[in-house]
């Protein structure tokens, strides 16, 4: 699938299993159509949650999945193809904001913001075969994302984990994209701030490896 990259460079190019508590804040900034995405997802009997101790989701559980994934950026909704089969949510019980993704697999915990789903999701879209067969050319830089960083001895987690964080933050126009990884952003590596100069290379990197790979 190639599609064409949308991100308005403005400014010049600047001086350039996962399982975690899930990211405060807003993704993206976003600019969204509304449209919806339809993921399908499906449900297990009952006795399959209980071996990995979740529990299947309810009818609201399900509503505020789709309703958050709705509300990604379009951009990053174009990446879902859907073609790795559907996609099954379950709820850890008892953890509050709890959130990891594993293959079709998207747990959650029981009270978790619209942008840990978001968050979830965007990994559930990388783990696509199209994407992360291609996931070890994404160079992410000199400066990872501190979270990301904690995969460090596995290339293929630690990538997918610092492009999953920087789309987090993904808007079409660069300047609100970086804007959004300064105010919104976690710590990198190091517990050191990110910086608009850091937050510029980042974005114009996931660009360049959506581009070459034609993913964008």
């Amino acid at each position: 699938m190639k599609l064409k990259v949308r991100a308005t460079l403005k400014g010049g190019p600047g001086s350039g299993h996962f399982g975690h508590a899930g990211r405060p804040g807003k993704v993206g900034g976003s600019t969204t159509s509304g449209k919806s995405l339809n993921v399908p997802v499906r449900e297990l009997d009952d006795g399959v949650y209980s071996v990995f101790d979740y529990i299947k989701p309810t009818a609201d559980d399900y509503r505020k999945f789709n309703n958050a994934i709705d509300e990604l950026p379009e951009d990053i909704k174009k990446l879902w193809t859907g073609e790795d089969g559907d996609t099954i949510l379950a709820i850890m019980p008892g953890e509050k904001y709890y959130a990891k993704s594993s293959g079709n697999w998207v747990i959650l915990g029981e009270f978790n913001q619209d942008s840990t789903i978001q968050h979830e999701f965007i990994h559930r879209i990388i783990n696509q075969s199209h994407i992360i067969g291609e996931i070890t050319s994404y160079n992410p830089g000199d400066h990872i994302w501190h979270h990301a960083n904690d995969y460090a001895s596995d290339i293929y987690n630690m990538l997918n984990e610092d492009l999953t964080m920087t789309l987090g933050h993904y808007h079409p126009n660069i300047d609100d994209w970086v804007d959004d990884m300064v105010k919104n952003g976690d710590y990198l590596q190091g517990y050191k701030h990110i910086t608009n100069d850091i937050a510029r290379d980042k974005a114009l990197r996931v660009i360049d490896f959506f581009a070459r790979t034609e993913l964008w």
